[in-house]
């Protein structure tokens, strides 16, 4: 079978085989520090305690997964964190759950469009694109949800907190969001577009793909993981806050870089932003279980990811 990524016309400067950008490493780096913790605390390997890192890397996968996307066209969003806010604080609304949900996808559709033409079409830097947006979004679902509170629609109260068969809903939600990255990534002409552009934007134009629409699908998609993280918290918590999310937009840039996806676009995907979800969890986890201070863990936080993105190779000027 011919690998699509073949067929990508235009020298893009990466092979088909580096597109997993720095995996093994990731893998490698997960195992040292799971052996470790095993080694440092028995409570590590207990059911219990799989069961809670599962549930900590449910929402962290899912906004990660789509900071992935950007990340691969060479982009970054910092509205992420908002976005899942402004989900909690619409599905918690005293509204109709129909009217929530559509309500949800068109804040997803006008963020995500409003970032990628802003960066697309007026060539203004990610960062300050989506900073900006990202205080207007939070804005907005401050004046939703002022407070935290509110009630989770019947429909959504079931999908988290509960077993099926033995087995963590949470698990369900982490399986399904990574098949639909892997999906849109490998599956699709969008996936093929955005390694693309993410090698080379300039070539991906002179071989006649939309480089604007592309751009903007991939920060809607962005959008669209960091709302479905927002509705697993506020079903998990079973309750709206409109500051629930800030905390993983740095969290989600740290998992992306950890698991190799190169910030210069082109190389990662996937299965490597799992690996570097997995590792800040157990790290997270381990740390908690071990008593160490949450300040240290934040210190720790902000090392790992300049370590990631400063080991990340680099040829263009950027992040």
């Amino acid at each position: 079978m011919t690998n699509p990524f073949d067929s990508i016309p235009g020298n893009l400067g990466i092979s088909t085989s580096s597109r997993k950008g720095g995996q093994n490493l990731a893998l490698l780096i997960v195992i040292v520090v799971a052996v470790g913790l095993t080694v440092s605390t028995e409570q590590f390997l207990s059911a219990e305690n799989a069961q809670n890192l599962i549930v900590q890397m449910t929402p962290l996968l899912l906004v990660a997964l789509g900071q992935m996307i950007v990340v691969l066209t060479g982009g970054l969003d910092v509205s992420v964190g908002a976005m899942i806010g402004l989900a909690a604080a619409i599905v918690t609304a005293p509204v109709e759950p129909a009217l929530a949900v559509l309500l949800i996808m068109v804040a997803v559709t006008v963020v995500g469009s409003i970032n990628g033409l802003t960066i697309a079409l007026l060539g203004i830097h990610p960062i300050i694109t989506t900073l900006s947006t990202s205080t207007v979004i939070t804005g907005i679902a401050l004046i939703l949800r002022p407070t935290p509170g509110g009630d989770v629609p019947g429909w959504l109260a079931g999908t988290a907190g509960r077993d099926i068969a033995g087995i963590p809903i949470e698990l369900l939600w982490c399986i399904l969001a990574l098949l639909l990255a892997l999906g849109l990534l490998g599956r699709t002409k969008l996936g093929l577009y955005i390694y693309a552009i993410g090698g080379s934007a300039e070539n991906a134009r002179l071989a006649g793909i939309n480089v604007v629409r592309v751009t903007v699908l991939s920060y809607i998609a962005c959008s669209a993981f960091a709302a479905l993280a927002g509705l697993f918290l506020a079903t998990r918590i079973s309750s709206g806050d409109a500051l629930i999310g800030l905390p993983f937009t740095l969290a989600s840039i740290t998992a992306v870089a950890l698991g190799g996806t190169q910030f210069t676009g082109g190389l990662g995907g996937a299965r490597g932003t799992l690996l570097g979800c997995m590792l800040l969890a157990f790290l997270s986890n381990g740390m908690n279980l071990l008593n160490v201070s949450p300040f240290l863990q934040a210190i720790v936080a902000g090392l790992l990811l300049l370590i990631a993105v400063g080991f990340t190779r680099r040829k263009t000027i950027g992040i």
